[in-house]
């Protein structure tokens, strides 16, 4: 009977370990910052939200249809290493045509890949290379 249990505990387990579905289409749209969460490499955690509204306003990001990424209606790949096109796979946007020409904003990117934590219809949150997340909220 104990064995019966534990296999039944086992399988409810696996069964309830979902990955995250993402419909690359959720994305679409411009998006600014709301909340900054930054990791904590010391003791593997995620740090308490802090909110950038005065930064909300000057810095928007834009995933389009046919697979653009623009910051602030310019291409990503031109302001900082984010690249000019992506695509999503799994959890994960993946940048391509990087141009690695640098940029002033404070939320310059330095890497490829960013994953998707969240996606609703109205909120967005992004691990962007793995040092913090970023909430963003959707525009019109």
């Amino acid at each position: 009977m104990k064995s019966i249990i534990i296999i039944c505990f086992v399988f409810l387990f696996i069964i309830s370990c979902k990955s995250i579905e993402i419909n690359p289409t959720d994305i679409i749209g411009k998006w600014q910052p709301s909340l900054y969460i930054p990791y904590n490499s010391k003791d593997d955690t995620w740090g308490k939200a802090f909110p950038i509204d005065s930064l909300s306003k000057k810095y928007i990001i834009d995933f389009t249809n046919d697979n653009k990424f623009l910051i602030n209606g310019k291409p990503g790949g031109s302001c900082c290493s984010a690249g000019d096109k992506y695509s999503i796979s799994g959890n994960e946007i993946n940048f391509s045509e990087l141009t690695g020409r640098g940029c002033a904003y404070v939320f310059c990117k330095t890497c490829t890949t960013w994953n998707i934590d969240k996606v609703g219809n109205e909120t967005l949150i992004l691990e962007e290379c793995g040092k913090y997340k970023i909430q963003y909220v959707k525009t019109k």
